[in-house]
C-alpha cells in the first residue's frame, strides 16, 4: 500500500520498487576539490580518516535516523564524507 504525500506528485510519492522502475544504482562519490570520482571499490581503497557514529550526528538532524558518516581521504588530500546506514 502506498501512502500519498501531500503536495507530492504520485510519481515522487511512489517507491521505485512498486513503480516498475529499475532499482537505483549505487552512486559514485566525487571529490569537490579535484573532481575525481570513486566507485565503491575505489572508495573502499581510500584511507579512512574517521567514522562519525549515529550518536554524534543525531543532535544535528531534524529527523530520526541511524546514520553514520564515513570520512575518507581523497588522493588530493581533501576529506570526503558519505552517509552509511539504513
Amino acid at each position: 500500500m502506498t501512502t500519498a504525500i501531500p503536495g507530492a506528485s504520485p510519481r515522487t510519492a511512489t517507491p521505485a520498487a512498486s513503480s516498475g522502475a529499475p532499482p537505483r544504482a549505487e552512486c559514485a562519490k566525487r571529490c569537490g576539490v579535484c573532481q575525481r570520482t570513486y566507485d565503491t571499490e575505489r572508495w573502499m581503497a581510500l584511507p579512512p580518516v574517521a567514522t562519525l557514529p549515529a550518536a554524534t550526528i543525531k543532535p544535528y538532524l531534524s529527523v530520526p535516523a541511524e546514520w553514520a558518516i564515513d570520512l575518507r581521504s581523497c588522493v588530493c588530500g581533501a576529506v570526503l564524507a558519505v552517509r552509511r546506514g539504513p
